[in-house]
């Protein structure tokens, strides 16, 4: 038998806003964090959210493909 899931997506434009959407919302499952956005990049979102959550699943992802972006800890 088929189970039924919802989910909710929610959008943010720029690492400012992903930290404050997390801060609304701490229930928040998944995350895909852009590496390259603007005003506040991916790196340092993802470092502030984990401030507020470190078992969160973050996923970092980028469009670039730039020599040097590689797996950080």
């Amino acid at each position: 038998m088929a189970k039924n899931y919802s989910s909710v997506i929610l959008e943010a434009v720029t690492g400012i806003e992903a930290v404050a959407i997390f801060q609304k919302n701490p229930d928040i499952d998944l995350i895909l964090m852009d590496i390259q956005m603007p005003e506040l990049n991916g790196y340092e979102a993802t470092r502030q959210i984990r401030e507020l959550n470190k078992d969160v699943i973050i996923i970092a992802r980028t469009a670039s493909d730039f020599p040097g972006i590689e797996k950080k800890q």
